[in-house]
């Protein structure tokens, strides 16, 4: 748990610290994504992240953060999940790793509440952003959001 009466930006600090915290992991891993082709290497990101872990929303009163080792031993040998913040710690530490500029996005969905409750990877590839969302169906589909901010990595 991040802090018992946790703010978004107690999540982003968390977040931020777990990339940070992954980079060595994400180094390792990055040689299985990494390919000439940077869309390609995006969209494999998204893929295994959609196809290898087990996507769950955690409560609002208990978010957690994730290191990449946390996140892989978990789904591994605990029968565990991740949520929206862990696929973007994943994505935003592999594309750094792979030389593709990423960042964290943070969404908000309720029109009246300006904060918020989504997050997710974005990336720049030859001038374009792409969207790395693996809570949705499709590789650079982005969610409905009123409110979006965008965090630079620590």
């Amino acid at each position: 748990v991040i802090t018992t009466y946790q703010s978004a930006e107690d999540i982003i600090k968390a977040l931020k610290k777990a990339e940070k915290e992954s980079r060595a992991a994400s180094d390792t891993l990055s040689k299985f994504f990494n390919e000439s082709d940077k869309r390609k290497v995006a969209a494999k990101v998204w893929y295994f992240l959609k196809n290898e872990l087990i996507y769950f929303a955690e409560p609002k009163d208990n978010q957690t953060a994730k290191t990449i080792n946390r996140m892989l031993y978990d789904c591994t040998y605990n029968n565990g999940t991740v949520d929206c913040k862990h696929y973007a710690v994943f994505a935003v530490g592999i594309l750094n790793a792979c030389g593709i500029p990423a960042w964290f996005t943070f969404a908000g969905q309720n029109r009246s509440v300006k904060k918020p409750n989504h997050a997710y990877c974005s990336c720049l590839i030859d001038g374009k952003i792409y969207t790395i969302d693996a809570c949705r169906k499709t590789f650079n589909s982005e969610c409905k959001h009123y409110y979006k901010w965008d965090i630079k990595r620590a």
